[in-house]
């Protein structure tokens, strides 16, 4: 029999995809620390030898390097926000635990760069005081919270259509509580919060690994009303669905694995034959041979050894292809090849426009994933304004979209000039080109707007 510890389908599809894309982010610790699963055992088993194998192998940082760029690129300019003015006091400890809203929207968007989904809960907390006004709520410390999770925490999901809008029906979050029996031990255990429409309300309750309460079932109030929503806010790479997207960063982990088992191979193969194989003919037998070398055969250019006639060494080294030089060479193509653009070769550079177009491609999902993220923080924001009893048609939220500085070349800037001589552009809309560099009308600007800003212009 199923119980809360169920599981949805596409989390158990999905959760060794994450963890893989997580190990390959935190780096060659974890990569190492699970041996086979990255670099498999050798057959017949030899622990000594694959011991030695994992310690040489190499793992290149490249997926946690990119994820941190493309989270740098985003938050190169801070985020714009507009909200009530006594919403203001809580976005500098947003989740309750110290942590700023611009703090949580990073991590937010490092998760959904690198596995494409982060959680956002709006929770409030339980009184038994009437809590009337505004007054009693800061008497009594209280205010809504952010409180965040990665995709592995929630564990299980179900949706409804109302009005044809699809809603929560059914959220499940795997936490970890206390339960330490003194406050020198570290004891962990589970618990799983439940988040139900009941009847078209929200409620709330948590429960251990044995379906027993922890919490008994409750009703959420928000702002002395019952909330017609889970406040639950789901941020995907492709969309705010409660579906599962797919990790924008999944082939650049699976390339980073390979790459760490390919230089695994390569410098197992250096160690076996890049040292030098010395190899003796002789006509004596092997016990004239000890006899007369009793301290074995030594290379190095102050040490003689009697070989008898017609003895000779011979020596034996690794191919060219196979020394450091070219391995190093390897390394820098596999790195380019899956996208770090940590190395350059030298010669080998860009136009301008060449960078920008390619910055232009790789910028299209990040820039869904922002606006995404956008949208799921401005929902949550306006549910804790539901909670704090103002308006939530006042709370605007949104992250930089401005990747990197824009520039304009000259023909461009002149083909903005002659829009707004045809009288087809105000100027407000050429400025804004000029300073964004690219040519276009805003969104949601009217055709009725632009021609009545030309027309008090006296064009």
């Amino acid at each position: 029999m199923q119980g809360v510890t169920t599981k949805h389908p596409d989390y158990e599809k999905n959760l060794e995809i994450w963890t893989k894309i997580r190990d390959t982010i935190e780096g060659e610790e974890a990569i190492k620390e699970k041996k086979d699963t990255y670099l498999p055992a050798f057959v017949p088993a030899d622990e000594d030898r694959y011991t030695q194998y994992i310690t040489r192998a190499y793992f290149m940082g490249v997926t946690g390097r990119t994820r941190d760029a493309l989270v740098g690129m985003v938050f190169r300019k801070p985020p714009v926000y507009d909200m009530p003015d006594t919403m203001l006091d809580i976005i500098e400890n947003i989740d309750g635990a110290g942590q700023s809203l611009e703090q949580i929207a990073k991590e937010a968007c490092g998760d959904l760069i690198s596995i494409g989904r982060y959680i956002f809960l709006v929770d409030y907390p339980m009184t038994d005081e009437g809590v009337r006004t505004l007054s009693d709520e800061k008497k009594l410390s209280l205010q809504p919270t952010i409180i965040c999770y990665p995709a592995e925490s929630l564990i299980n999901w179900k949706t409804i259509t109302v009005g044809g809008k699809t809603l929560l029906s059914l959220a499940v979050l795997k936490e970890t509580r206390d339960t330490s029996s003194n406050e020198f031990e570290h004891e962990t255990d589970y618990q799983y919060r439940v988040l139900r429409l009941v009847d078209g309300f929200y409620t709330q309750a948590v429960y251990n690994g044995n379906d027993e309460p922890i919490i008994e079932e409750f009703q959420v109030l928000a702002g002395g009303a019952p909330l017609d929503h889970i406040p639950l806010h789901i941020a995907g790479s492709q969309n705010n669905k409660p579906t599962v997207d797919k990790a924008p960063l999944h082939d650049m982990a699976i390339l980073n694995i390979a790459h760490y088992q390919t230089t695994a191979d390569h410098r197992e193969n250096l160690y076996i034959h890049g040292q030098l194989t010395l190899g003796i003919s002789t006509d004596l037998d092997w016990e004239t041979f000890k006899a007369a070398n009793p301290s074995g055969v030594m290379v190095g250019a102050r040490k003689g050894h009697f070989l008898g006639n017609n003895g000779a060494f011979h020596s034996v080294t690794a191919p060219e292809s196979s020394i450091l030089s070219k391995e190093l060479t390897d390394l820098e193509n596999k790195m380019i090849m899956i996208g770090a653009r940590l190395i350059q070769r030298g010669g080998q550079t860009e136009t301008a426009e060449a960078a920008r177009i390619n910055a232009s491609a790789e910028a299209s999902t990040l820039d869904n994933i922002v606006s995404n993220l956008s949208e799921a923080l401005e929902a949550a924001l306006e549910d804790c304004a539901r909670f704090m009893k103002l308006d939530p048609e006042k709370v605007f939220f949104a992250l930089n979209k401005e990747f990197w500085e824009g520039s304009i070349d000259y023909n461009t800037a002149m083909a903005v000039i002659q829009l707004g001589d045809a009288s087809i552009v105000a100027k407000s809309d050429q400025r804004r080109m000029l300073r964004t560099g690219k040519i276009g009308i805003e969104e949601g600007r009217t055709d009725e707007e632009i021609d009545a800003e030309i027309g008090e212009q006296g064009i």
